[in-house]
């Protein structure tokens, strides 16, 4: 498992920055059956309802899911990096954390 979210994680920043053509890391992150989300003006909250947990993210967190849930690729990340006043590389990094914590509390699955 470990493994296979270093994987992930690494083709999401070689996707994130363009070094390849298609994001790998979308088509190998599902959304559980067990998880719902939330996304408003605030923010998002998603709840495993197995669990019991509720993870909330700021807005930034919450246009990282909707690209993730959309299958959208480098662009949004430009999208970010212009909204936010980041420089890409930042977003990347942000991005490929942000991946990282919703599959280590299991709201993403990584195939």
């Amino acid at each position: 498992m470990l493994n296979r979210l270093k994987a992930t994680v690494q083709k999401a920043q070689q996707a994130l920055t363009g070094k390849a053509s298609v994001p790998p890391d979308f088509r190998t992150l599902t959304v559980p059956s067990y998880v719902q989300a939330r996304v408003d003006n605030g923010g998002l909250v998603l709840v495993n309802i197995r669990k019991g947990l509720i993870f909330q993210a700021n807005p930034m967190g919450a246009r990282i899911w909707q690209g993730l849930a959309a299958r959208e690729g480098p662009a949004t990340l430009n999208e970010l990096a212009t909204e936010y006043h980041l420089s890409r590389e930042q977003v990347v990094s942000n991005t490929a954390q942000f991946v990282s914590d919703l599959v280590k509390h299991g709201l993403l699955i990584c195939q």
